[in-house]
């Protein structure tokens, strides 16, 4: 009989995944930052080599006994202390300087294209050089007036610009969301309006981010030359290619009242149907040493490209290393642990960039991970699918497989709802109600979806044949748009102003940890059971 994830299991997993033990310090330390605990990770350091010192050279095997968890201990601790020190020493490097007078010249970068607003253009930048000196690689928000050359702007060209910034700050209405602490979370420590006169073109340079994003622009212009439609035109390149530039507010309102609004961000569904198409694509490669080292080597580059053309969002860095270190594992012949990989994708990251513990993509995608990886495996077990698993699949109808789709695609969306929930509705203060019927009807369309472009994409050179695919791409993201603006104005679609506090969150995570302690053992359940049917009982009579 099928083992269900219990509690022994827990203990099981933390012994095979030793980088979860390791990203947990890493993150506790992150999240204890604004105490100071550079000076305990040298002398943790200090300690841990001084202790495999003793461990080695000591003669006494009874000694050696004694101190065979304290190095284990000693490295956690170190990983504590480094989280603390990268994310102190991250905020440190973007916090704004304070000063009396916020006037500066100053030389910026434009970090990525600029996005147009109503009455100007948003411009990410980060500070080359200034005067005074201390606003040197901070990073702010400039707002450029709309002309010609302003339009002509994009990631890579740096500008000349003299103005006063204004600084961000937390601080923002109760029940309202604060933008500005969303753009400290980003790293951007102030903003300031640039009129037209007050800045001038210093270097037209093309960062890579430009190239990418011309390269995705380039891709976009296909699907509208073949004739695409405007609104299944942006639902297909939010899909796939990551750009939200053309949604609509109310296109955007009505995925997430459906509660499909995680399809449109580019995450671990849309990296994982990727890497099974192009694995697919690949089948003539033999699966021989040196072919499958090529073939893997092949499917790590052609991922890291897709998330260079996404835009390298958290929750796209985090699947496609995650599939790069399965690939690599495959290559060396080793079977790869999925708890193991997410600590060790998380932890690189965090590595990497410590403000990705702020970003709300990175925290969503790892908590839906983590609860799918927590709670499905007892979720089959009580739907009896893993006995079902185990029969031969050519034994299985067409329709018990299309069944079998729905309800696995049922359960996953039920376990990752369940996980992400409480940050959910923390930060985006809604909840919608028929999340299940959104998934269950529009994933799979998704998928469909996915593939058609992708095709579309790669045959886009073709204009007879693209004119051919683009018909059932638009038929397909026009149902999609449709259905989702269906479901959205069913009674009661989605629940707003719901604005819960940080300990609200963690009295929700407790809960939840304590119902799968409770559901993990048959006795709770029995007694769950008799306690509901003495209610009814009573009710009834």
């Amino acid at each position: 009989m099928p083992q269900v994830f219990s509690y022994g299991m827990v203990s099981f997993v933390f012994q095979q995944a030793p980088f979860l033990r390791i990203t947990i310090s890493l993150i506790s330390g992150m999240i204890l930052a604004p105490f100071e605990f550079f000076p305990g990770l040298l002398f943790s350091f200090i300690l841990l080599l001084a202790t495999v010192f003793l461990r080695l050279f000591t003669a006494k095997a009874g000694a050696a006994w004694r101190l065979r968890k304290l190095p284990g201990f000693l490295i956690l601790l170190c990983c504590f202390c480094l989280g603390s020190a990268l994310f102190r020493g991250r905020q440190q490097e973007r916090a704004c300087p304070k000063l009396e007078n916020y006037y500066l010249r100053a030389e910026f970068e434009i970090l990525s294209n600029p996005q147009i607003k109503p009455n100007s253009l948003q411009c990410p930048v980060r500070i080359i050089c200034s005067e005074p000196s201390c606003w040197k690689n901070k990073r702010c928000v400039l707002y450029l007036a709309k002309d010609s050359l302003a339009l002509s702007l994009r990631a890579g060209n740096r500008i000349l610009a003299q103005t006063t910034l204004r600084p961000y700050s937390r601080c923002g209405r109760p029940m309202e969301f604060n933008y500005e602490r969303y753009l400290l979370n980003k790293g951007f420590c102030a903003g300031a309006f640039v009129p037209a006169r007050a800045w001038m073109l210093q270097s037209r340079y093309s960062s890579p981010r430009a190239k990418s994003d011309a390269f995705r622009d380039r891709l976009i212009g296909r699907f509208r030359q073949a004739g695409m439609e405007e609104e299944p035109l942006a639902l297909v390149s939010a899909l796939v290619l990551g750009c939200k530039d053309l949604m609509e507010a109310e296109q955007r309102q009505a995925f997430s009242s459906a509660g499909v609004a995680h399809i449109l961000a580019v995450s671990g569904m849309h990296v994982s149907i990727l890497f099974l198409l192009l694995d697919k694509l690949l089948f003539f490669i033999k699966p021989w040493r040196a072919g499958l080292f090529f073939k893997q080597s092949l499917l790590i580059v052609l991922l890291w490209f897709y998330a260079f053309v996404t835009g390298m969002s958290a929750s796209v860095l985090r699947a496609v290393l995650m599939c790069s270190v399965s690939a690599l594992g495959l290559c060396l012949g080793r079977r790869s642990n999925s708890w193991n990989t997410l600590a060790f994708s998380a932890f690189a990251l965090l590595t990497v960039n410590p403000c990705y513990l702020t970003d709300v993509g990175f925290q969503l995608s790892f908590m839906a991970v983590a609860s799918i990886l927590l709670l499905m495996p007892g979720a089959e077990y009580y739907l009896g699918m893993i006995t079902e698993r185990s029969a031969s699949v050519a034994k299985k109808s067409i329709k018990a497989k299309i069944v079998g789709i729905y309800r696995e695609t049922l359960l996953l969306s039920l376990v990752a709802q369940l996980g992400t929930a409480p940050l959910s509705i923390y930060y985006f203060n809604q909840f919608p109600q028929y999340f299940l019927l959104g998934n269950v009807l529009l994933v799979p369309l998704a998928t469909l979806l996915f593939y058609l472009c992708f095709a579309f994409i790669v045959l886009s050179p073709l204009p007879w044949l693209s004119e051919v695919l683009v018909r059932p791409v638009n038929a397909l993201a026009s149902f999609f748009c449709r259905s989702s603006a269906y479901i959205e104005n069913m009674r009661g679609s989605v629940v707003t102003n719901l604005w819960p506090s940080k300990q609200d969150v963690l009295i929700c995570y407790l809960l939840l940890a304590l119902l799968f302690y409770l559901f993990k053992n048959k006795r709770y359940i029995c007694a769950l059971n008799k306690l509901i049917s003495k209610l009814y009982k009573q009710i009834s009579d």
